[in-house]
């Protein structure tokens, strides 16, 4: 959906709330880092911004291609570099993101594992910009009809507003819990906001994925009407989390 369509000289101009959505949550998360992180050089906080910005965007899109819809994309290869059409996953933008951080912490010689927990601070405040960019765009549906708050209506037909529902979960109660360590704790702990991060979103991901519709193209899987490929993908994630959680009580013990 674009929030304005303007034509200057043969020129069209359609800014997407996708795209706005997507802008903000790397503008917060380049503020924050700024601010709590302490880098060798002034240089290396945009270093390390464009390692995110093509790691995310880059596991982001092969993830989708790959493991979502790898038969479409065989058929119509160019449609793998029409980023402007979206079609992402949050677990290629996980891994990307994990990817890019491990590359810049090895070229400029950063302790991996403080920027990772810098980013899982503010990631749910990235969030809240997508899933209201989801919202917007009308994506990831419930049930119909719907006749409470802030509905989604598609083709004239009022459907519940998973993206809020997800929201309320991602977002604002991660938050809170983040920001909870963040003040008493600070950065005493290693790995500690990266642990919390990846248990609660999973955790919060699994339950929001029971209130909304899967991919059309894959729907639910394993004869079920409730399993997912986004739970399957988060699974892992939910498993890394307790994995941390595991080591840290160990070598605690």
């Amino acid at each position: 959906m674009y929030i304005f369509e303007l034509s200057i000289f043969n020129l069209h101009i359609a800014p997407t709330w996708y795209w706005l959505s997507y802008a903000m949550g790397f503008i917060v998360c380049y503020f924050f880092v700024k601010k709590y992180l302490l880098f060798k050089e002034a240089s290396h906080i945009d270093s390390l911004l464009s390692f995110l910005f093509f790691g995310i965007i880059i596991g982001w899109r092969i993830w989708y291609v790959i493991l979502y819809n790898l038969s479409y994309f065989i058929e119509n290869p160019l449609k793998i570099i029409s980023i402007w059409e979206w079609w992402m996953s949050f677990h290629g933008w996980f891994i990307g993101t994990i990817l890019a951080v491990y590359l810049f912490s090895k070229k400029y010689s950063y302790k991996f594992w403080k920027i990772i927990d810098t980013i899982a601070i503010i990631i749910p405040v990235a969030i809240w910009f997508w899933r209201i960019g989801n919202w917007i765009n009308k994506e990831l549906p419930w049930y119909t009809p719907y006749d409470g708050y802030f509905p989604m209506t598609i083709q004239g037909i009022k459907h519940f507003p998973s993206p809020l529902f997800e929201m309320i979960l991602e977002w604002v109660c991660l938050s809170i819990v983040m920001l909870l360590f963040f003040k008493f704790l600070r950065k005493n702990e290693p790995w500690i906001f990266s642990w919390i991060f990846l248990i609660w979103y999973s955790i919060a991901r699994i339950i929001s994925e029971q209130f909304r519709l899967p991919d059309s193209h894959i729907w639910y899987l394993l004869w079920t009407n409730w399993v997912t490929l986004g739970i399957i993908y988060t699974i892992p994630m939910l498993i890394g989390g307790l994995l941390l959680v595991y080591i840290k009580m160990k070598r605690g013990a």
